[in-house]
């Protein structure tokens, strides 16, 4: 059977949407045909419902009748369903981790190491995590004594223990859908909001409406706090697509364009430390400088730096300023 596109070349027509009107003849609504299967798979006419009472070659076309309904799934939805069957496939391998086990972590000494300057000097402070994970960073807020913490995630009904962590029961919530429908009711709630290697996950038409929730989720001088893979960094291409729900990419630019237009202030940059490292750590940042150093060359030869991170990761904090918030579903 020849395809679409080799049939129009045979019939000497322009494009498959030239065949589809050419050949698929005697069209008309609410009817059936091959022709009309055809038709109907055309992205202007999916979800139409047309007659074609005779076949691509003149025959006669047999009685069929297929209505297409396939809308596509949606981004948000995607990636939820990716971390949805990743914990099907791996919750037993990931038992849950008591806080005796959880608090020795390396992962959360070196949080504890970087958040330490970064965090509000409130220790009633509310904070919230999304996307939190393990709880690394929950972890780390605990150890440095702050008391109302909360975390939003996909799954949360398999983290359930990371509650038990504290005396005064961390906060743990659902995310339904996405975060900016999470956060539409929670204006002003928080002091400070973290997401680590969660904002590369949101879809570049979306990421006004989520962006614009939480600053409006913060309060008045509420600082949001961003990881995410670097662009600019050595291994670009292994930091985007090193999981099947990576939607976009971010460089220091686009990033700190992103937050400025939704009314973000004192926008900056942060470089991290190894927490007492060891001789092995002190020998890698010392090869990998080098490659950092051949990075930064080359994208200040040939790129628009802001920032200047170089490195893997970029780590950004931003206040809430006095604009009012954008927050608006028509971002959706």
């Amino acid at each position: 059977m020849i395809g679409g596109d080799s049939r129009a070349q045979v019939l000497g027509l322009a494009d498959v949407n030239d065949f589809a009107f050419g050949v698929a003849v005697e069209v008309d609504a609410g009817g059936s045909g091959q022709g009309a299967d055809f038709l109907r798979a055309l992205p202007e006419h999916r979800g139409t419902n047309h007659q074609c009472t005779r076949n691509w070659v003149g025959n006669p076309a047999p009685s069929i009748s297929r209505r297409i309904e396939s809308p596509p799934m949606e981004p948000h939805a995607f990636v939820k369903e990716v971390y949805r069957r990743m914990t099907l496939r791996h919750a037993a391998s990931q038992p849950p981790i008591s806080w005796a086990e959880m608090e020795k972590q390396s992962q959360v000494l070196q949080a504890v190491h970087e958040l330490r300057d970064l965090l509000p000097q409130n220790k009633n402070a509310a904070i919230l995590d999304i996307g939190f994970g393990r709880g690394w960073f929950l972890a780390a807020c605990l150890k440095l004594g702050y008391r109302e913490l909360s975390g939003a995630d996909f799954g949360t009904v398999h983290k359930d223990h990371i509650r038990t962590w504290s005396e005064r029961a961390i906060q743990l919530y659902e995310i339904e859908d996405n975060i900016g429908d999470f956060l539409s009711d929670r204006a002003e709630q928080y002091d400070f909001i973290h997401l680590s290697h969660v904002i590369e996950h949101i879809p570049k038409y979306s990421l006004l409406w989520v962006v614009d929730a939480l600053y409006r989720a913060l309060k008045p001088g509420g600082v949001l706090m961003l990881r995410t893979p670097n662009m600019e960094g050595p291994c670009a291409n292994s930091s985007l697509y090193v999981t099947l729900a990576h939607e976009y990419g971010f460089c220091g630019s686009n990033l700190e364009s992103l937050l400025d237009i939704c009314g973000f202030d004192d926008i900056r940059f942060h470089r991290t430390t190894t927490f007492h490292p060891t001789l092995k750590q002190r020998g890698g940042a010392l090869l990998r400088s080098i490659f950092l150093k051949e990075s930064e060359i080359r994208h200040r030869m040939f790129g628009v730096n802001t920032g200047g991170i170089f490195d893997a990761e970029l780590v950004m904090t931003a206040r809430r300023g006095t604009m009012p918030p954008l927050f608006d579903p028509k971002y959706r």
